[in-house]
């Protein structure tokens, strides 16, 4: 199984991580990936956590933390922000500050895939910037925010493509980004 990289996605999945990791590492596996997007749809959140908040990384340090105790390598989730070169590599900085282990980082773009090679092959970095309080977003911004994710996504979908882009910022939006922009609006009609 040594091929085989596993995505802890699931409320259920981080509460039974211990037990997981000790399963890969008894199992020669040398990868565990954190599904930040089927994670925070399946805990109901919205909006989710940016790389950018400081929440995100509370939540994230103790999970690495024990994915390289088990020896396995941690895998980053992907950056939606497709255009921002910055911040990608603010990420790969905060990671290097983060991880005493090789890691690895999935990537969405050609652009992105570039820039993480160049990073991990020496490549000068940012140091990472501050990070943002997460939760300051008044109810309209949560409508607002969701309508624009419903709306750039079904103009994708209808494109016949199942992931969508925001063209004027380059964002990524994930099909679970977009269903728990879904269950937002729709918690919000019955209010």
């Amino acid at each position: 199984y040594a091929n085989l990289i596993p995505i802890i996605e699931t409320v259920s999945g981080l509460q039974n991580l211990l037990s997981i990791l000790s399963a890969a590492e008894n199992a020669c596996i040398k990868y565990m990936v954190y599904g930040h997007y089927d994670y925070s749809l399946d805990a109901g959140y919205w909006p989710f956590l940016e790389h950018d908040e400081v929440d995100f990384w509370q939540h994230l340090v103790p999970i690495v933390n024990k994915i390289e105790q088990n020896q396995l390598s941690y895998v980053h989730p992907p950056f939606p922000w497709t255009y921002d070169d910055a911040g990608l590599a603010g990420i790969f900085s905060r990671l290097k500050g983060i991880c005493m282990q090789p890691f690895g980082m999935i990537t969405v773009s050609g652009r992105q895939t570039s820039l993480a090679a160049r990073l991990a092959l020496g490549g000068s970095f940012e140091n990472a910037g501050p990070l943002k309080e997460s939760g300051s977003y008044s109810y309209e911004d949560l409508v607002q925010s969701a309508e624009s994710t419903r709306r750039i996504y079904d103009q994708n979908r209808r494109a016949g493509v199942s992931f969508a882009l925001n063209p004027e910022n380059g964002r990524f939006i994930s099909p679970h980004e977009y269903l728990a922009s879904i269950r937002f609006l729709e918690k919000a009609s019955d209010v």
